[in-house]
């Protein structure tokens, strides 16, 4: 059985799971059949990582909105950054520096020191999608936010979500 075949197959059996056709065929007709059997995207080989990884990022992520749960990738590079061996570096150090801005957020929140805990996210908001994180930019930007309209009822569930995903980030890594 062909990967055409399989979605095929999955979605006649209801499976509503993202779907990433990956195939060395890159016509208009292979994609077309790619489309008409249920696959949500399609790329093709060789496989160009940037590609790869923010077609997997932006459907895990669909994933993590109907699931409430963030599902990150590796860091989402431009081509030139690809090979930038002191970038890499920067985005390791960052990777490790993650747990000890995540102990900060939570002191803040736990003493709910409100403009300490802001600082903290709007550094992390800042620094997440400089790295390649959009995942970590989009949580403590809606971090932020439920602090601006004070909704700190809506801080733990985030804070939660903010925990899984450096863990994912740091597994990753």
């Amino acid at each position: 059985m062909d990967g055409i075949e399989s979605t095929r197959q999955l979605r006649r059996q209801g499976c509503n799971t993202p779907i990433v056709a990956l195939t060395a065929n890159a016509t208009t007709n292979d994609i077309a059949n790619c489309r008409a059997a249920g696959s949500n995207d399609f790329l093709t080989k060789p496989i160009k990582w940037k590609d790869f990884f923010s077609t997997l990022d932006m459907h895990l992520q669909t994933l993590d909105k109907n699931h409430s749960e963030i599902i990150p990738l590796a860091p989402i590079l431009d081509d030139d950054e690809d090979e930038d061996e002191d970038y890499i570096l920067l985005i390791r150090r960052f990777v490790d520096q993650l747990p000890a801005r995540l102990e900060s957020i939570n002191d803040n929140y736990l003493t709910q020191d409100w403009q300490g805990l802001a600082a903290c996210l709007h550094d992390l908001k800042g620094m997440g999608g400089g790295f390649g994180y959009p995942s970590l930019t989009e949580l403590a930007s809606t971090l932020e936010f439920s602090l601006k309209k004070q909704a700190y009822h809506e801080l733990p569930e985030g804070l939660d979500q903010l925990i899984i995903l450096v863990d994912r980030i740091n597994q990753w890594q």
